[in-house]
């Protein structure tokens, strides 16, 4: 289980998260991972370091279970499935909504393809996850995802980024 860096940026909801982790703290073949991160300001970012542990937790995982976040993607383009929890509320300072609700316009976009299998209960969850095993998720749309995603200059974006400013500037 891998926090959000979101919580720690908001001590009292990573007070209430950590709280419910310990839930886990005895169970088998469960790890709680806590982050490295760089705080500024109520926000917080995974430091470098981190950012190599979550490549590698990407790299070896199976399949991915999360709400409503960009690891979404990242698991897309390493063709491995997400499960994606679609029940409960995404609470804030100011609002709670049904997560269901709560539509972020790559999140919609990734929907189209193949990579994700959406869970709208916690039974829904439970029964997508016994029968993980007997069908793979993902089918062969996922390269048609990563050629959206990503670009034509895979691998060379910067220098495509480069070229395309140097023609604009030219024709100033």
């Amino acid at each position: 289980i891998r926090l959000h860096p979101f919580y720690w940026g908001e001590p009292k909801k990573r007070k209430q998260v950590l709280a419910r982790l310990e839930l886990f703290s005895g169970l088998s073949n469960v790890f709680v991972d806590l982050n490295e991160v760089d705080v500024h300001n109520h926000s917080a970012f995974i430091s470098k370091n981190d950012q190599t542990n979550l490549l590698t937790y990407y790299t070896h995982c199976d399949a991915c279970m999360s709400v409503g976040s960009t690891v979404m993607i990242e698991m897309s383009c390493l063709s491995k499935p997400t499960l994606n929890k679609l029940y409960g509320n995404w609470v804030t300072s100011n609002e709670s909504m049904p997560i269901k609700e709560y539509g972020l316009h790559h999140l919609v976009e990734l929907q189209k393809y193949s990579t994700i299998t959406n869970c709208l209960s916690f039974d829904d969850l439970v029964e997508k996850l016994a029968s993980f095993d007997k069908e793979l998720p993902i089918s062969s749309d996922i390269e048609n995802f990563i050629l959206r995603e990503i670009g034509p200059n895979r691998g060379t974006a910067g220098l495509a980024a480069a070229r395309r400013i140097k023609l604009l500037l030219e024709e100033i």
